[in-house]
């Protein structure tokens, strides 16, 4: 599996009736994988920053490059650097 694969099912659950997702079981089982894709890229971010290849770029630090690539805010950025961090 890749990102491709994960993008195609997000793109199949977005093009999807919201309200058949709004049951109680769906909206748990929603933020569950919320949370276990917010934690997958806190660390691809944290592994991003101990790479420095943000500085081919030309950035200053990694949260300067996710704040302008990925349109983040810089305190988002930040935390999801320092969430990396700290998971094992």
């Amino acid at each position: 599996m890749d990102i491709g694969d994960l993008d195609e099912v997000l793109a199949s659950l977005a093009g999807a009736d919201p309200f058949s997702f709004g049951d109680p079981e769906s909206v748990m089982a929603l933020e569950r994988t919320l949370g276990v894709l917010t934690c997958i890229t806190s660390k691809a971010v944290a592994s991003f920053d101990a790479s420095k290849e943000w500085a081919v770029d030309g950035a200053q630090n990694a949260t300067a490059w996710l704040s302008t690539r990925c349109h983040l805010p810089a305190a988002e950025a930040r935390r999801q650097l320092r969430r990396g961090r700290a998971l094992p």
